[in-house]
C-alpha cells in the first residue's frame, strides 16, 4: 500500500442547491415581493430593486395617457390590475392631485357635459355612471347641480326630436312608445318624458 498523501477529488467545493443567491439574495426577494403587494407584478421600470414609487408613477401616468381617469378608477388598476402596493398607490396619487394631473371634479365635469352631449343622458342616468368610475357623491352632486330642470326638459326634448324624426309614418302610439321607452333607458322621469316626447311627436306632424 502506499504512503503518497490521499487526494481529495475535484479541486471545488460543489455547491448545494440556493448557495449561489446567498442569503442577501432572498432578502431582495422578499424587499421586492413587499414593494409591488401580493402579486408581486409590475413590469415598467425593472426588477425588485427598482424605485417602487417611481415605477408606480410610470404606470399612472401611461394609463392617464390612454384615457381621462378618475382617482378611484387609478387606485382599481395599479392595486387590483397591476398588483402594485395600496400604500405606494396612494402616495404617486396624492403627487399627481397636489399638480393638477388627477382632478376628480375635472373628470365629473368633462364626463357630464360629454354623455348629455353624444347620448343626451338625463342627470340620474350621469350620476350612476359617475359612481361606476368611483367618484364620490359630494363630487357628483356639485357636478349635476348645473343640469336644472329648464336644462334637463331641454336635452330630453332634443334626444326626442332626433329620435322621431327616424319614426315618419309610424302610427302616433307606436312611436310614443318607442320614444317613450328611448328616454326612460337615458333616465329621464315620467314628467319630463311625457312633455319631450308629445312635443316630438307634434312638430313632427304638425300638430
Amino acid at each position: 500500500m502506499s504512503d503518497a498523501p490521499l487526494r481529495r477529488r475535484g479541486g471545488r467545493r460543489r455547491k448545494t442547491p440556493g448557495n449561489a443567491s446567498g442569503a442577501g439574495g432572498s432578502a431582495g426577494g422578499a424587499q421586492g415581493a413587499s414593494a409591488w403587494g401580493p402579486e408581486g407584478g409590475v413590469e415598467e421600470g425593472g426588477g425588485p430593486d427598482a424605485d417602487p414609487i417611481g415605477v408606480v408613477r410610470e404606470i399612472a401616468l401611461r394609463r392617464m395617457e390612454q384615457r381621462e381617469c378618475s382617482r378611484g378608477e387609478l387606485i382599481d388598476y395599479l392595486v387590483r390590475r397591476r398588483g402594485c402596493e395600496q400604500r405606494a398607490a396612494d402616495e404617486v396619487l396624492d403627487r399627481l392631485e397636489a399638480v393638477g394631473l388627477v382632478d376628480d371634479e375635472r373628470f365629473a365635469a368633462m364626463w357630464a357635459e360629454s354623455r348629455r352631449r353624444s347620448r343626451g343622458l338625463s342627470a340620474s342616468a350621469i350620476a350612476q355612471e359617475l359612481r361606476a368610475r368611483r367618484v364620490n357623491d359630494a363630487i357628483i352632486a356639485d357636478t349635476l347641480a348645473a343640469f336644472d330642470q329648464a336644462g334637463e326638459s331641454a336635452a330630453a326634448l332634443e334626444l326626442a326630436r332626433s329620435k322621431a324624426r327616424t319614426m315618419r309614418g309610424l302610427d302616433r302610439r307606436v312611436a310614443y312608445r318607442r320614444l317613450a321607452g328611448v328616454l326612460t333607458r337615458r333616465g329621464y322621469g315620467p314628467s319630463v318624458s311625457v312633455d319631450a316626447v308629445n312635443r316630438a311627436l307634434d312638430e313632427l306632424t304638425g300638430g
